[in-house]
């Protein structure tokens, strides 16, 4: 009965994958063309169809695969409870290979298809504020659980918001713990050249000389996408004196370096963003070079919250591994927007942009949520995550 319900389902749900790069064979795209046809199948009631970016393949293609797998579930639920006022939710997947440009040509792509009623962003910060012009000129609607870049929502951005918390918030909590919790005296910090990383860097800095008297002892940016050998940077910040590390950066450039340093024999306290906080950075690190790794979190897979559970029972069932932020916010990013749409009535764009900045009041497995007038969700607050004994776990609610 269940593999029959779990058919069923899936027949109701229409989802194709749009590369705008190089093909992909993510899941529901044939191994020969990486992008089949959508099928327009609703049922008569009409259907409610959205775009959704990530990065399908590249070093980050875990982020978007879990996004994706995160939004499917969402999906299947509601259309199996009726879908939005009788019409079926549908979705197509682009693959923006965590690129810049490539992110403008799937919005490019997105925006002259008149089906889409909305989008959910990018997991990159950077890929959503290079997108976000060509999305705001065609007056759609974007939404966000990942893009923690503080500047996105001080710009005007009318037509964007985002359930996470921001950087800066992190930043603040992270720091804090690294000095009072850990009595960081010399810290080393590692980033990439992606604005938002380079950007926490100068805050990080900022921060710990300012509310704690620290310096930091050595820093290194890496080009994420060439460098993949991080010895002489780790040898610079042993000789430099430091007594931990703060990486910035998403999940596989610092599982690398975790990985040469715990090799190089080097092993003090590190601390990260929650680009870090996928189980694929323990997988690449590798559980003795992980232990004791702090990251941040939006979202606790082990919540014993009854949502929670559910959710997590339903992720590992279809992809037989743990859910991170980047499958619980495509979750919940999927449901505000059912939700949205269910009772604002036929309104679009800024329209139900605005009216979900009034009106939005949601418990979702990331937490409560709503939006101020900037579009920033008000009760985000991360949790500090620590890896132990090979899997990600609450350090610090």
């Amino acid at each position: 009965m269940k593999k029959l319900l779990t058919l069923i389902l899936a027949l109701m749900l229409t989802v194709s994958l749009a590369a705008c790069g190089n093909g992909s064979n993510q899941p529901g795209a044939p191994s020969d063309s990486g992008a089949p046809a959508p099928v327009d199948s609703a049922p008569a009631g009409g259907s409610i169809r959205f775009a959704v970016i990530g990065p399908m393949t590249g070093d980050a293609a875990s982020q978007g695969q879990q996004q994706e797998y995160g939004v499917r579930l969402a999906v299947e639920e509601i259309n199996a409870a009726g879908g939005v006022n009788g019409k079926m939710l549908e979705y197509d997947i682009f693959d923006d290979q965590l690129i810049p440009n490539q992110a403008v040509i799937c919005a490019e792509k997105i925006v002259a298809d008149s089906r889409y009623d909305f989008v959910i962003a990018p997991v990159s910060s950077g890929c959503t504020l290079a997108a976000y012009p060509t999305f705001d000129n065609a007056d759609m609607l974007v939404i966000s659980a990942t893009n923690t870049a503080d500047h996105l929502t001080t710009q005007g951005f009318q037509n964007f918001l985002r359930i996470c918390p921001t950087a800066g918030g992190n930043l603040v909590q992270l720091v804090e713990l690294a000095a009072k919790d850990y009595g960081v005296k010399a810290p080393a910090v590692f980033y990439t050249s992606f604005e938002v990383d380079s950007t926490s860097f100068d805050t990080c800095v900022k921060l710990l000389k300012e509310e704690y008297g620290v310096d930091v002892a050595a820093s290194a940016r890496v080009e994420a996408d060439s460098e993949k050998d991080y010895n002489a940077h780790i040898t610079n910040f042993l000789a430099a004196g430091a007594d931990s590390v703060f990486c910035f950066s998403e999940y596989a450039p610092s599982a690398l370096f975790v990985k040469q340093q715990h090799a190089l024999g080097w092993d003090v306290q590190q601390f990260s963003l929650s680009g870090t906080s996928n189980p694929q950075f323990i997988e690449i690190a590798g559980a003795e070079a992980a232990e004791g790794f702090i990251s941040m979190s939006a979202f606790d897979a082990t919540n014993p919250d009854e949502k929670v559970r559910q959710f997590v029972t339903a992720y590992e069932e279809l992809v037989k591994s743990s859910p991170g932020e980047w499958a619980a916010g495509g979750y919940d990013t999927v449901y505000i927007m059912a939700d949205a749409i269910g009772n604002a009535g036929d309104i679009r764009g800024n329209e139900l942009s605005q009216w979900m900045k009034s009106n939005t009041s949601y418990s979702g497995i990331t937490g409560n949520i709503s939006f101020d007038e900037h579009g920033d969700n008000p009760s985000a607050k991360a949790l500090i995550l620590q890896v132990k004994d090979g899997k990600y776990v609450v350090a610090k609610p």
